[in-house]
């Protein structure tokens, strides 16, 4: 009888019963496949930037192949930090050619490769991530400005008034960061 009343409420208890369905709002997603195209592309804008035009296009083609496939099969930030200074070394030993605007935007792609590579290297082909993640209020605040600065400096301007307005927005941007600083240390303690 015991062994009757074991055999029935383990029939039970063990039945095949479906799970109950559970919905997950995620909000906007970016998967892992076009994070490692997005570090690519990255990857090839800082090279294209950085390369001095009286260099053969081949050699380039071919560093920005190399590097894109590495960070595309091997998203780490030990990576694309040797794309930034891959990407430096190319500007040092260019010379004089590359202008003020090509170096700010270099410094904006060099932040965003490497944020993004610390991304990628979480995530699998498959894998999302949420885009709020992504898309951090200090980062923000780095490229905007960086931004500015280059808007700043395709302003038609005299010569002599671009030492003291780009100095005027430096200490702006030192002023606002150094204020971030403060508000994330008092929210904090």
């Amino acid at each position: 009888m015991i062994e009757r009343l074991v055999e029935l409420w383990q029939r039970w208890h063990y039945r095949e019963r479906s799970l109950p369905r559970i919905i997950v709002r995620a909000g906007l997603v970016v998967p892992g496949w076009a994070l490692r195209l997005s570090l690519a592309i990255l990857t090839a804008g800082c090279l294209w930037l950085a390369a001095n035009p009286r260099w053969s296009t081949v050699f380039v083609l071919i560093l920005a192949a190399i590097l894109c496939l590495g960070l595309m099969i091997w998203p780490d930030y030990h990576l694309a930090l040797v794309v930034i200074v891959v990407s430096a070394m190319m500007v040092f030993i260019g010379g004089e050619e590359i202008g003020g605007l090509s170096l700010l935007g270099l410094a904006t792609l060099g932040y965003l490769l490497f944020r993004l590579s610390l991304a990628a290297s979480l995530l699998k082909w498959s894998s999302r991530i949420q885009l709020k993640a992504l898309l951090r209020a200090p980062d923000l605040l780095i490229i905007c400005l960086t931004g500015l600065l280059q808007l700043a400096r395709l302003l038609p301007a005299p010569d002599d008034l671009w030492p003291t307005l780009l100095g005027t927005i430096g200490v702006i941007v030192l002023a606002l960061l150094s204020w971030l600083v403060v508000q994330a240390w008092r929210a904090t303690n």
